[in-house]
């Protein structure tokens, strides 16, 4: 008994009296994401790599409830980063896909890690930092096998009533990631080849920031394949 109390004030099963369950709130806050059945969006792509040079640029995001997610520039380059922002919040919080812990509270925002109940997945652990008023993701941290451990950070302005970002900013371990096959195409022809790789700790950044959604609209056929 001892050592299982010790287990529980280590990953953090306690939590306030005042606090709602944690249940209840990770189904409010899927409810809100879940009003969402599909967008298509316009935004600006800039991505920070230490050793990549790629220009920002205009894209279509396309999203389809529950994990379909596409990127696509100017010129029909399809960019489908794997294991990250593909990885969304609605496929995520699924009924029966997880347990949830409570952490309790850091700097106001709920902390909440979802351990996955299907053995074998990818995703090993997420936790989410949740703005309980408005039931908002702010932040979300996920550890994976194959992928390393990301980041993903969302500010929230017009579209905050359907749960959408105005800006995500994607922070990743650049030794642990795998870049998309079309990034290649925007690699600096002029680098140094010889140049030392980044060091274990770098971090890569990918940012996109949406001028505006078209929402529950239907996806284009085809869109996905």
């Amino acid at each position: 008994m001892r050592m299982l109390l010790i287990i529980f004030a280590l990953f953090g099963f306690t939590r306030p009296a005042s606090s709602q369950d944690v249940n209840a709130l990770l189904r409010a806050v899927r409810a809100k994401i879940e009003q969402v059945r599909d967008y298509t969006a316009d935004a600006r792509l800039v991505i920070d790599v230490s050793f990549m040079k790629v220009p920002p640029s205009d894209v279509k995001v396309y999203f389809l409830r529950p994990d379909q997610f596409k990127i696509i520039k100017q010129g029909g380059i399809s960019i489908l980063p794997k294991g990250g922002l593909n990885i969304s919040l609605n496929a995520l919080l699924q009924d029966g896909n997880y347990a949830a812990i409570d952490a309790g509270t850091i700097k106001g925002q709920r902390v909440v890690k979802l351990v996955p109940l299907k053995e074998g997945g990818d995703v090993v652990l997420t936790t989410l930092y949740i703005d309980e008023a408005p039931l908002l993701v702010r932040k979300a941290v996920t550890t994976t096998r194959n992928n390393g451990t990301f980041e993903l950070d969302l500010d929230y302005g017009h579209y905050a009533g359907y749960a959408l970002p105005d800006k995500a900013v994607f922070i990743f371990n650049t030794s642990g990631y795998k870049l998309p096959k079309g990034l290649s195409l925007d690699y600096d022809p002029h680098g140094n080849t010889n140049a030392p790789p980044p060091p274990s700790d770098a971090k890569g950044q990918i940012t996109l920031s949406y001028a505006r959604y078209t929402i529950n609209k239907g996806i284009p056929a085809g869109i996905f394949q």
